[in-house]
């Protein structure tokens, strides 16, 4: 009977003893964070303060995503290294480009969503010049198709333009405009404005006209500014 007593006293004490490593012993007394996305320092201290103290094991993807809630956040991962350290790695959505506002620029992401804007000075994504009344949401598989198809011929994109009808144009930087126009025969169409480009045959004044590609034309259009080979664009 006594062993019997004894048996239960060691698993109680044992079971008390697992449970007060698991929330004093194991909590967080560390917070690494890693990752690209751009968060406010006051945002951080915020969740910092409620993840202090609590169990390691406690903490979820999705509870940190939600304490982020309104931050330029992708994708959200946590790694432990025991006994007492967190470590956030946030990184940024995949960015497409920006789109121009005054003194700031409004990042735009895969899925179309536009993002606080951000200092001009912060971004070196390409420009998106949208004519009106074309929305964001119909323009965004063009601008998708042409910049994925400009990464794969290693062009240095700076303005992608695309006009009321959805067809495309690129501003290569300090380059000229390729005027691509219809989805059809896209890739080849760069890439012919990519030999033109490697052959000198463009300036920063030049508009390369590659929507017909039965014939090319080349046209200059004034002071050396990246605006859209027509009007109506919207910034």
């Amino acid at each position: 009977m006594r062993r019997g007593k004894r048996s239960l006293w060691w698993f109680f004490l044992t079971g008390v003893g697992i449970v007060a490593l698991l929330t004093k012993g194991l909590a967080i007394r560390h917070i690494r964070w890693e990752g690209d996305a751009p968060i406010g320092f006051g945002r951080m201290v915020a969740v910092q303060q409620r993840l202090l103290g609590q169990p390691l094991w406690s903490v979820t993807e999705r509870k940190v995503r939600q304490w982020l809630a309104g931050e330029m956040v992708g994708q959200v991962r946590l790694r432990r290294h025991f006994p007492s350290t967190l470590v956030i790695e946030v990184n940024a959505p995949p960015l497409l480009g920006v789109i121009h506002k005054g003194d700031y620029a409004a990042p735009i992401d895969e899925r179309g969503k536009m993002w606080r804007p951000v200092p001009l000075y912060a971004t070196r994504l390409p420009f998106l010049l949208i004519a009106n009344p074309l929305p964001l949401p119909k323009a965004m598989p063009a601008i998708k198709r042409t910049l994925e198809i400009c990464r794969q011929e290693r062009l240095t994109v700076r303005a992608v333009w695309v006009d009321a009808y959805g067809q495309a144009g690129i501003y290569l930087s300090g380059k000229g405009w390729l005027r691509l126009g219809n989805p059809k025969e896209l890739t080849l169409k760069v890439r012919l404005g990519k030999v033109l480009w490697q052959n000198r045959l463009l300036t920063p004044q030049t508009v390369a006209d590659l929507s017909l590609l039965r014939v090319i034309a080349l046209w200059s259009q004034g002071p050396s500014q990246p605006t859209p080979p027509n009007k109506g664009q919207r910034r």
